[in-house]
């Protein structure tokens, strides 16, 4: 069996040594010329006269205490553990990182990415912009700021393994984004004129975000942002502008939508008496059941027909009732109503048919005695008015009272 030396001391004192590992030899010099020293191992004391050397092997141990107060010298041993030869020592360098690519470019930052070499003994990588040392990463990918716009960078990958080796590296070549200063292209629906409701939707060329205001006032960064369609109901300003991801703002635009004044569900459409109204030269009729006035818009009066009639059709605006936009060109021209049915406007004469409904279940007449109709509970009402009605199928006539907004 081989001993090799763990531990070598000396003294003139009493110590103890402790050791984490089993000893085996032990060898001792007591160095005075006229006092004898001892030691205690496993329990067992043994002098060592003057000028003597004791150099023996125990049973494992690990303490030993010396009792002296004279100098002396001592070595301690264990046996020699070939399993613990150190090895060659590792001088292989890592292979090199794979598939080094650039994302996320812009003009001041990047986002370098690799593949890890197929090893086990990787420990990080050193990141290298333009041959100067930028950082350390355990990683396989690093995020790059400060840097300039339209410039060509050269990023190098070295890979390093728990030995210190480093491999070669790999480069790459990026030129970061030029300078984006083109602002965002806001699209917002076309303004103009509605009668119910309209839909108002705004969308930009690019990733952008649209700041705008409906109130009037002027947009900024703090108003409300546009994230769906809006829904206008009345007359509303739109004011907006767009913001992209470059801090780049488009010019503010303002667009308008006008509610036109919306149509009744109750009442008559008109209640006139076109006859013997030729010769008639002002635009305004009054309506001979509510009173209302209204004005002719979109046709002339020819100077001999009945009323306002030119055997092209009958567009009326009239205040407070019901208003149908004008029209240059009204004939059948349909009026949708809110209670369901649409009437068509054709207009020959106060004695022919008036108005009618687009799928013609009903036709409208000028009716000056009392004429029998059909309330909607069922029994038969008759009504004798300078007024227009509409048939129906069973043959009944019903007011447009009756059909929109029953009695009775």
């Amino acid at each position: 069996m081989i001993l090799v030396i763990k531990d070598f001391f000396e003294g003139n004192s009493n110590t103890t040594k402790y050791y984490q590992e089993d000893m085996i030899g032990f060898k001792i010099t007591n160095d005075d010329n006229t006092i004898p020293l001892s030691f205690t191992i496993h329990g067992i004391t043994i002098t060592v006269k003057p000028r003597e050397t004791f150099n023996g092997n125990f049973l494992p141990f690990r303490s030993i205490a010396v009792t002296s107060t004279v100098p002396y010298r001592g070595t301690v041993s264990a046996p020699y553990d070939e399993t613990n030869l150190p090895t060659d020592p590792d001088t292989t360098a890592p292979d090199e990182v794979t598939n080094l690519f650039a994302n996320n470019v812009t003009p001041t930052s990047l986002t370098l990415s690799w593949t890890a070499p197929n090893a086990d003994d990787v420990t990080g990588y050193d990141v290298y912009q333009n041959g100067t040392f930028l950082a350390s990463v355990s990683s396989t990918s690093i995020d790059i700021t400060n840097l300039t716009s339209a410039t060509e960078y050269t990023f190098t990958v070295v890979a390093k393994d728990s030995s210190g080796n480093q491999s070669s590296g790999t480069d790459v070549t990026i030129t970061t984004a030029s300078e984006d200063t083109t602002p965002p292209e806001l699209t917002i629906t076309s303004g103009g004129t509605f009668t119910d409701t309209l839909t108002v939707t705004m969308t930009t060329d690019e990733p952008a975000t649209i700041f705008y205001t409906i109130d009037e006032s002027e947009p900024i960064t703090s108003n409300t942002v546009y994230s769906e369609p809006l829904t206008v109901t009345d007359t509303t300003t739109v004011k907006a502008f767009a913001v992209d991801t470059a801090g780049n703002k488009s010019t503010t635009q303002t667009v308008t939508y006008t509610k036109a004044p919306g149509l009744i569900t109750d009442g008559l459409i008109l209640h006139y008496d076109f006859t013997n109204k030729a010769g008639t030269t002002s635009n305004m009729i009054i309506d001979n059941v509510h009173g209302v006035e209204a004005t002719l818009v979109g046709v002339e009066h020819d100077g001999t027909t009945d009323g306002y009639v030119d055997n092209k059709g009958l567009l009326l605006q009239v205040q407070d009732y019901i208003e149908i936009p004008t029209n240059t060109a009204p004939l059948n021209n349909l009026i949708d109503l809110n209670g369901g049915l649409t009437i068509q406007m054709i207009s020959y004469d106060t004695n022919g048919v008036h108005w009618r409904t687009e799928d013609r279940k009903f036709t409208s007449a000028k009716s000056s005695t009392f004429t029998k109709y059909l309330k909607t509970d069922g029994n038969e009402g008759n009504r004798g008015i300078d007024s227009f009605w509409f048939i129906d199928d069973s043959g009944f006539k019903q007011s447009y009272n009756d059909w929109v907004n029953p009695i009775g």
